[in-house]
């Protein structure tokens, strides 16, 4: 059978990290390059490796006569020092074009374009697709992600880290030329319209396969703009925030782009190998090369399994957050996010992807069960992941889930930031003025070293307010006092609730 493999103007790139890039200035020229060895490698085309997190995982796209298609995917395990031999994906290979596939992190998500919507298995009109893996370990029947295709080209898809936002390579009308990037947001009806990214990326020329680092900061992409060494060049852009624009890109000063095309890149979550493809079209090979002139900001991989413990049932669409309480500013000038939110699956699983050298406090809130707040120190971390699972009783009636000063403090302890991180993201939007009345517990009433210990416990609060970006105008004591009664003392749960600050929100002043 003649077998057809098609391009979109002949090559494109792919470039997944799940740490933070910083290209050095050591020798890249001194790397050494190795054409990745059998059974990953053959006599035939091999491209797109995409890994797991773990780098346990590969999927990649290739040619091989045993396969259905023009393309198909296969999956390899990194096992016993050595990789096994490549599996066609049986459930997702059809006699149509399967490529461009991107792996999830955790390994359990597989996006992919196909053209098997038409009748033709040479078109061009490739449709972006997602399958799921199962219990079993096997991908399910693929299903088609209506929102981010067109009748034109669509594929290799990037998404952050949360799963909210997604952008991908697409030739449809309205761009700037060629193929342009593309971005997306899910949001409560679904996936929103896609549009084109911000910032100097896209041009009148093609403009291909996506990658946003899980941190947000980077976006590599590639590109045949004037400029390059030939053909399909690797560049990479970055940003300052997650709702900044992209700056203007430069090549990856990394010792590949040429003359020739250069396609399919991949760095994996630590600094052992890269991974990228090169070739003529239909006679690419998956090549490794020593990371050692390049530093990876690591990341921290937390994952975990959210249950109700007596029914051992998964909570499933449970939000999770994670709260930074020293958020930092990388090298390149991306300011790392305060607060993400994620939510569990239909199996209660979560995973998030940290950077090291902060503390971070993990939060769970459901309305029938235990509240959690576990804090996670991860200065110095050295570890690649940590499991946390959880298994929620149902919240009793007289316990309280809020956190609240230490004794005789006026100190905002970990705990508590977390809450009235929460508290001020929803008064930032709100209208009116927001009045603070601090308390102290009766055992702290009874020492005089305490006088005025509530109001310096509102004053704290209403710092934090201000440097949260409430106006500071709005923000107001009202007072202090003393919560409970002499009973109290006997009741080390009862002292603890006592030493809080009220919050009261009024519209307008009487």
């Amino acid at each position: 059978m003649t077998r057809h493999h098609f391009k979109l103007q002949q090559t494109f790139a792919y470039f997944l990290t799940l740490g933070v890039l910083t290209f050095l200035s050591a020798d890249l020229h001194s790397v050494d390059i190795q054409r990745m060895p059998w059974p990953i490698s053959s006599e035939y085309s091999e491209e797109a490796p995409s890994l797991s997190w773990d780098g346990t995982i590969m999927v990649f796209a290739s040619n091989r006569p045993e396969g259905r298609g023009a393309y198909d995917l296969y999956e390899s395990r990194w096992q016993n020092g050595q990789w096994s031999t490549p599996q066609p994906l049986s459930s997702i290979n059809t006699r149509f074009y399967e490529g461009y596939a991107t792996l999830s992190p955790d390994g359990n998500l597989l996006y992919f374009s196909s053209n098997r919507h038409r009748e033709d298995p040479r078109h061009k009109d490739l449709d972006i697709y997602v399958s799921v893996r199962n219990s079993s370990g096997l991908f399910t029947t693929p299903q088609k992600v209506n929102a981010w295709n067109s009748d034109a080209f669509d594929a290799k898809v990037t998404l952050s880290q949360n799963l909210k936002t997604a952008w991908f390579a697409s030739s449809r009308k309205g761009g700037k030329g060629g193929s342009d990037i593309y971005v997306s947001v899910q949001e409560k009806a679904g996936w929103s319209r896609p549009v084109p990214v911000s910032g100097e990326i896209n041009t009148e020329h093609d403009e291909l396969n996506p990658l946003v680092t899980l941190g947000g900061e980077y976006l590599f992409f590639s590109s045949n703009r004037p400029g390059g060494k030939g053909g399909y060049d690797f560049y990479v852009s970055s940003r300052e925030s997650e709702s900044s624009s992209w700056r203007k890109p430069d090549p990856v000063s990394l010792p590949i782009n040429d003359s020739k095309n250069q396609i399919f890149f991949y760095v994996a979550s630590h600094p052992d190998l890269f991974y990228f493809a090169a070739g003529k079209a239909d006679e690419e090979h998956v090549f490794h090369i020593d990371a050692l002139p390049l530093s990876i900001h690591n990341t921290v991989y937390v994952h975990g399994k959210i249950v109700e413990d007596t029914t051992k049932r998964p909570l499933a669409n449970q939000p999770v957050f994670f709260q930074n309480l020293n958020p930092s500013v990388h090298p390149s000038g991306f300011r790392f996010p305060n607060r993400i939110e994620f939510q569990t699956n239909s199996r209660g699983e979560y995973s998030a992807y940290l950077p090291v050298d902060n503390t971070w406090i993990l939060s769970i809130d459901s309305p029938a069960l235990d509240t959690v707040r576990k804090v996670l120190n991860l200065k110095g971390f050295d570890q690649k992941s940590v499991n946390l699972d959880f298994n929620l009783n149902p919240r009793k009636e007289d316990k309280s889930g809020l956190a609240m000063f230490d004794s005789e403090k006026a100190e905002i302890n970990e705990l508590l930031l977390a809450e009235l991180d929460t508290r001020a993201n929803e008064l930032k939007y709100s209208k009116g003025i927001i009045y603070l009345f601090g308390y102290v517990d009766y055992v702290e009433s009874r020492e005089r070293a305490n006088r005025g210990l509530g109001y310096k416990r509102a004053e704290a609060v209403r710092k934090h307010f201000i440097e949260r970006g409430i106006a500071e105008e709005r923000v107001r004591i009202a007072g202090q006092g003393i919560a409970g009664n002499a009973q109290s003392r006997f009741n080390p749960e009862k002292l603890s609730r006592a030493r809080i600050v009220t919050i009261r929100l009024v519209d307008q002043e009487s």
